[in-house]
């Protein structure tokens, strides 16, 4: 069954690439991301541990620490940091074990951040792996909520052949002759 698999296309190297659900650890093209960091979440994948209050020198936050629920997790525990005065997700730490300290952080500024369409979207985000000792930037651009595609673009032909995304394409200048 692959009905977990997602597909990224890397505009790089035109190519797209699989991933299985069982990549979920694995290092996202030898970043600090790992795979299971690009799934969705929801809430009842999720059992609350504990929610307490923070304070950050620039803001006062929630930090809600979870426990997944699905088995092939790559996590004991997840905390999240949240903003009080708009609840935007400003850090996730991830634990395994009974350990105290976070084998992995992802934290967002706002500095970083674009409003589109209502939503609030970090354009960079910092994971640093405690384990490795390394980080990563991973900055985000020309991002697009809720675009208008077709079907046709997501079927695995399209996919593996790289086929062009309307409006992403580079567009040239004209040189209008001042």
């Amino acid at each position: 069954d692959r009905s977990d698999d997602h597909f990224i296309y890397l505009p790089e190297s035109k190519r797209t690439r699989r991933l299985t659900s069982v990549q979920g650890s694995d290092s996202f093209l030898g970043s600090d991301l790992w795979y299971e960091d690009l799934e969705r979440r929801y809430p009842d994948e999720y059992d609350v541990v504990d929610l307490t209050s923070a304070r950050k020198p620039e803001e006062a936050t929630y930090l809600l620490r979870v426990r997944p629920t699905r088995e092939s997790s790559a996590y004991d525990e997840i905390e999240f940091e949240i903003a009080k005065k708009d609840f935007y997700l400003l850090g996730t730490s991830y634990f395994r074990g009974d350990s105290k300290t976070p084998i992995r952080r992802i934290t967002s500024s706002r500095e970083h951040m674009v409003i589109q369409d209502g939503h609030r979207i970090p354009t960079q985000y910092v994971v640093r792996n405690d384990v490795r000792g390394t980080e990563t930037v991973a900055r985000f651009m020309r991002m697009e909520v809720n675009p208008e595609l077709s079907d046709s673009l997501f079927r695995s032909v399209a996919l593996e052949v790289g086929r062009k995304i309307p409006g992403l394409g580079r567009q040239k200048k004209k040189d209008k002759g001042m």
